[in-house]
């Protein structure tokens, strides 16, 4: 079975780049509450390879997991193709939400300090996505 954020390790252990196992961006949500917004036991958060972000996977071995990145406010690309878009009022400047087939829904926000996004895998849903969005944005 394909695991990317795995694959993105390999890689960069190949070239010698060094990517933390739990960077910052893993203490913004505990086991606790990323099992919450799951549904079901997680693995400890670790790096998600290239990007600022944290990756939660499920316990139970399914593609199920929760990934929250953070970025320059360059790479604020709204997924407005998405049939799901909706914009979300009263995150950052700019916030939506959007479901994407074959991963899941996702809850973006544009800061003065960047984009933060949660995408979710598995039986999440928009309001779930945006709920932990307003969350992170906040820590």
């Amino acid at each position: 079975r394909a695991d990317a954020v795995a694959d993105q390790k390999k890689a960069y252990k190949a070239l010698g780049i060094k990517v933390p196992n739990e960077p910052a961006l893993c203490h913004l949500l505990s086991i606790a509450e990323v099992e919450k917004y799951l549904g079901k036991p997680v693995q400890p958060g670790t790096s998600a390879g290239p990007v600022s972000g944290c990756a939660w996977r499920a316990a139970d071995g399914s593609n199920d997991g929760l990934l929250v990145t953070r970025g320059a406010r360059g790479d604020w690309y709204p997924a407005t193709s998405s049939a799901q878009y909706t914009n979300v009022d009263g995150i950052g400047e700019k916030a939506y939400t959007a479901y994407e087939t074959g991963v899941g829904y996702e809850a973006s926000a544009l800061g003065a300090n960047g984009v933060t996004t949660v995408q979710f895998s598995g039986k999440a849903s928009a309001a779930t996505a945006v709920a932990v969005l307003r969350i992170v944005v906040k820590r």
